[in-house]
């Protein structure tokens, strides 16, 4: 029986739920309905909550369809070949979407039963663009508050362009379960090509166009809880992990010189985003279980991207010691890293 209560709760002008939660899901049905009962569980109860299935073949579709018959603020939507990503499904859910604010989360995740009270009211104040929770990590290998970091001020309100330097080289902000204006999540998407949203990582590229977007950012205390999940996308099929995250530091470092230009210290930042990142991807070649051939073909993959990579505007503003790992050839670059990262943990 369908509890008709939730019909109830929509804006009176508009009949528009005030927020369109969007949910990708693939392959999600060990987590699935914990993430859902926890947005069943929201004190705020005017919201719409849109899962694209992304071609499961599991059994997620099935929980969705039995959430569905006890409230119809759950909606399903099907795509019709699986994308590879959440980016698509994102955005089919947000097209899809009529809410006045658009919140987003994994269907792996849960959130504070108080989290859409707390958006709420901070988007109420101040004529605010994007709302952003704190993020805590649960999962096997780690717990607790993860981000935002405690230099960030939670009390401020932030022009969300002075937020995107805060989201090179390190995440010093989540950007999970936030809430934004349905135009600015649908205007983002326009900055991103096709190209750009076939890698794994565009999510990341897009937060960056969503923050830079947003003219009134704030913190909220509510808590979004990201489950560290190593049989996630983006923990398996390493040679194409490596290239998206290539892809998406040259996307960044692109998005920066367009939106802030080439003389500013957000600039630098992508660039120095891309020299740790492919250091990274170096050390993480050097410990995977890879076969000899493969850690090679990965090499490979990095030494392509960093080809002509220009380390100039960087000297003297990061690390020479990477700077120097990048002019060598890679394999001889992951053995020397190898080196380094030893000397230093003595």
């Amino acid at each position: 029986m369908i509890d008709k209560k939730y019909t109830l709760h929509q804006d009176i002008e508009t009949g528009r739920p005030f927020f369109s939660i969007i949910i990708p899901v693939y392959n999600a049905a060990s987590y699935l309905k914990e993430c859902i009962a926890s947005i069943r569980q929201q004190d705020f109860e005017d919201w719409e909550a849109i899962l694209v299935d992304d071609c499961s073949t599991d059994s997620s579709t099935d929980i969705i369809e039995e959430f569905q018959k006890t409230d119809p603020r759950i909606k399903l939507s099907r795509s019709e070949s699986n994308s590879g990503g959440a980016f698509l499904p994102r955005l089919r859910a947000a097209k899809l979407s009529c809410g006045r604010y658009i919140v987003t989360i994994d269907a792996d995740d849960t959130v504070d039963s108080d989290l859409l009270d707390s958006l709420h009211k901070a988007v109420s104040t101040d004529d605010i663009d994007l709302v952003i929770p704190e993020m805590w990590r649960f999962g096997r290998e780690s717990s607790g508050k993860y981000l935002p970091l405690d230099f960030i001020d939670v009390d401020a309100v932030w022009r969300g362009r002075d937020l995107v330097e805060q989201t090179l080289v390190r995440w010093a902000i989540p950007m999970c379960g936030f809430a934004i204006r349905r135009e600015i999540y649908l205007k983002a998407y326009t900055k991103v090509n096709p190209e750009e949203g076939k890698s794994i990582f565009a999510d990341e590229l897009l937060s960056r166009w969503l923050l830079f977007l947003s003219d009134k950012v704030r913190m909220c205390g509510s808590r979004y809880h990201y489950r560290y999940n190593s049989e996630s996308v983006t923990n398996v099929n390493l040679p194409r992990i490596i290239q998206s995250r290539l892809t998406t530091a040259d996307s960044l470092i692109a998005m920066t010189a367009s939106a802030f230009g080439k003389d500013s210290s957000t600039y630098l930042r992508a660039l120095e985003n891309k020299l740790y990142k492919a250091v990274d991807l170096l050390r993480l070649i050097t410990s995977s279980h890879l076969t000899a051939y493969g850690k090679l073909t990965c090499t490979r993959i990095v030494s392509s991207a960093m080809k002509d990579f220009d380390r100039r505007p960087l000297k003297g503003k990061t690390s020479p010691r990477y700077l120097a790992l990048m002019r060598l050839p890679m394999p001889m670059a992951r053995i020397t890293l190898k080196i380094i990262d030893s000397i230093i943990k003595k």
